[in-house]
């Protein structure tokens, strides 16, 4: 009986948590979906850049699961690691025109920083910061989205 009993709640708490789990939607997106062909921009691990392949799974966490072209295995790529894949149709073209690379040299990014934690400093922009928590009433989702057009400006 104690065993019946067991696999009885063992069950509810199954049931429980596939309700909870649609409930839920997923706060990660992701720019990729099932089916997608990608293609790598540069080496991730040991897959070489140009390689290509079709993403076979995304999970709850926004992270992919890619089988790459010749393999017979998925590889799973974490979504901090999505800078190094594009959609394999959106890949640019051989004629496009090439963009000359801008680098930040260690003196620019500390005068960079100074600024911006002088800008940030300004008693201004810190009512502004603190009306949007308000405003929002302290949600946190709201907050990180509206942020970016009240600190676009100071760090202008």
């Amino acid at each position: 009986q104690d065993l019946e009993a067991l696999e009885e709640e063992l069950k509810q708490l199954e049931e429980e948590e596939a309700q909870l789990d649609a409930e839920v939607p997923s706060a990660v997106s992701t720019p990729f979906a099932e089916g997608d062909r990608v293609v790598t921009l540069e080496n991730l691990g040991d897959i070489s850049a140009g390689q290509q392949g079709s993403v076979v799974e995304v999970d709850k966490d926004g992270d992919i699961k890619v089988l790459f072209d010749g393999q017979t295995e998925a590889q799973l790529i974490f979504h901090v690691d999505f800078d190094t894949l594009a959609l394999a149709g959106a890949m640019p073209t051989p004629s496009a025109p090439s963009v000359e690379k801008k680098y930040l040299t260690h003196e620019g990014a500390c005068d960079l920083l100074e600024a911006l934690a002088s800008a940030y400093d300004d008693p201004g922009f810190q009512r502004q910061v603190s009306k949007l928590c308000r405003d929002v009433r302290w949600n946190v989702k709201e907050f990180t989205a509206h942020l970016p057009k009240v600190a676009l400006e100071v760090q202008r």
